[in-house]
């Protein structure tokens, strides 16, 4: 714990992290996710996210690679690990997204803010390929009379 402080604090951190990079995600995956070994893991990774973009991508890749071999339709998928990497990629983005500079109140009204646009964006859009469907009056999707 306290060597990966020492780490975090490290004016060149990016090279000696992106180089553990796969064993760093494989440990997260792997260990049971109530290990302590675990937890500091993947805080010490969303911190590094924070920092570096790169480092972000890179390992929401590796976590999406995970992601796929324990979907529910692979033989021998664990749905824990599903879940797990499913939620760790949700945290990468808030991370590489959001970063340090803001505060957990901020970081979570942030993410509410931008739940709220996704959501009116989907509304709009069924709104639309349901005026498509129907025929009714003009298509919203190509914004062309519809015939």
């Amino acid at each position: 714990g306290q060597q990966l402080t020492r780490l975090l604090q490290a004016e060149v951190l990016d090279g000696r992290v992106e180089f553990f990079l796969p064993q760093i995600a494989h440990l997260i995956v792997a260990l049971p996710a109530s290990s302590p070994a675990a937890v500091l893991l993947e805080r010490f990774a969303l911190l590094v996210c924070e920092r570096n973009v790169h480092i972000a991508l890179t390992l929401s890749w590796m976590i999406y690679a995970s992601l796929e071999d324990h979907a529910p339709n692979q033989p021998g998928a664990d749905a824990g690990v599903y879940a797990r990497c499913a939620r760790l990629l949700a945290h990468i983005e808030q991370s590489a997204v959001y970063g340090a500079r803001l505060s957990y109140t901020t970081r979570r009204e942030a993410v509410r803010k931008n739940i709220g646009r996704v959501a009116r964006a989907v509304a709009g859009y069924a709104t639309a390929a349901a005026a498509v469907s129907t025929g009714g009056g003009h298509s919203l999707v190509l914004g062309l009379p519809s015939d």
